[in-house]
């Protein structure tokens, strides 16, 4: 219920300033990442955690790709069809693509990964599905340094803070998967800035959870208090089926 909430609020709440993308940056990382990989158009591409489909209709639009979107949230997935009939949104899980073994050009998940139950299964799955030399898109948080004894503990919801990275760990499972790393950058800035877009917005950090959270006040502040500690970043990372 809490990650449902919070992903259902934020798209509201982040239409105006990030053309509906709920993360950092909005589609900027989507036109670097793309512009990296050079697809050509027609190129078959899924979106891993594509919540209302916003970055597979710009994809289509703007690149001419072969792009199709799939997520958890019956929620997401219906307000994207409701925008745009003729997005192709389905729903599932990262730990179980219905896809054929290589048959995919390209998988971009945007703040999404931390999300995912099973890290290693979901990169087993992207590997299998991929062409060989396929690409692989992510961007999501990470840990900037390691995490203080402060806020060692979990978040008390599901959300991509509990699933943040550590740079050298998630590089490590891409290789043991299979997928040489193409490109590493750090964007911590948009993250700021995207905090920065909440409290412009909202009043306040504390006011934003309060208002996910307003059946559970006392979650909302602990969530709040925990999350003003932490040291995270935000990245892009391209890597390649090898």
């Amino acid at each position: 219920m809490g990650t449902e909430r919070c992903r259902v609020y934020e798209e509201d709440v982040f239409q105006s300033f990030t053309g509906g993308a709920i993360r950092p940056g909005g589609l900027e990382l989507t036109d670097k990442a793309i512009k990296f990989c050079s697809f050509p158009a027609g190129s078959k591409i899924l979106d891993v955690g594509c919540g209302s489909g916003i970055t597979v209709e710009y994809l289509c639009e703007k690149y001419q790709l072969d792009a199709v979107g799939m997520d958890p949230s019956d929620v997401l997935l219906a307000s994207g069809l409701k925008r745009n009939p003729a997005l192709n949104l389905f729903k599932g899980y990262g730990e179980n693509i219905p896809y054929p073994d290589q048959d995919l050009d390209a998988i971009i998940t945007e703040c999404s990964l931390s999300l995912m139950k099973d890290t290693d299964q979901v990169l087993k799955e992207f590997y299998r599905v991929l062409k060989r030399e396929g690409m692989l898109i992510i961007t999501d948080l990470y840990w900037k340094a390691h995490r203080e004894k402060s806020s060692s503990q979990q978040i008390p919801v599901d959300c991509c803070i509990n699933g943040a990275f550590y740079e050298e760990d998630l590089k490590r499972k891409l290789a043991d998967t299979g997928f040489q790393v193409r490109l590493w950058q750090d964007h911590t800035d948009l993250y700021h800035s995207f905090i920065a877009q909440i409290i412009f917005y909202c009043g306040s950090m504390k006011a934003f959870w309060k208002e996910i959270y307003r059946q559970d006040e006392e979650k909302g502040r602990q969530i709040q208090k925990m999350t003003s500690k932490m040291k995270l970043g935000y990245f892009l990372l391209i890597a390649q089926k090898s």
